[in-house]
């Protein structure tokens, strides 16, 4: 193979290894949105955007041992915009036993399908309960765009 070719050949492999580069960290393609709600600190609600096709995750932080989650109270306002594809408790990221009081995390993971809005309301309480008002109340308004 001829010298020249070679140098061709890489200087074409690197152009587009910088180009996805480049692609990579300007966000081209779906967006992946991690929210983190200190739950002890609420006091309303918030709103954000997600692209579509693009993930958007909630974490809200809660008591270990208490009896107490976060739920998604009302997914009537999504509209087909948003789709829950997930919901898990996380635990002390050191890896040790839970201990009552202790901070846990409810992680809610939606997937953005449609443009257009939604509003995700979530209480805090026994679900058990369902003549108890809710300790906490979290609100997100959600805007997917294209």
């Amino acid at each position: 193979m001829n010298p020249t070719s070679q140098v061709h050949r890489f200087r074409f492999r690197a152009a587009l290894l910088i180009a996805g580069l480049i692609a990579a960290m300007t966000g081209c393609g779906p967006s992946n949105r991690v929210l983190t709600i200190d739950g002890a600190f609420l006091s309303g609600g918030q709103s954000t955007t997600v692209e579509m096709d693009g993930t958007l995750t909630i974490r809200l932080r809660g008591t270990g041992g208490s009896s107490y989650s976060w739920r998604l109270a009302d997914a009537a306002g999504q509209n087909g915009v948003l789709t829950l594809e997930g919901r898990v408790t996380e635990h002390d990221t050191d890896g040790r036993m839970l201990r009552a009081g202790g901070t846990t995390w409810d992680v809610f993971t939606f997937a953005a399908n449609h443009t257009g809005t939604a509003r995700l309301r979530f209480v805090y309480d026994r679900a058990w309960e369902p003549e108890t008002k809710p300790v906490r109340q979290y609100n997100l308004d959600v805007e997917v765009t294209q």
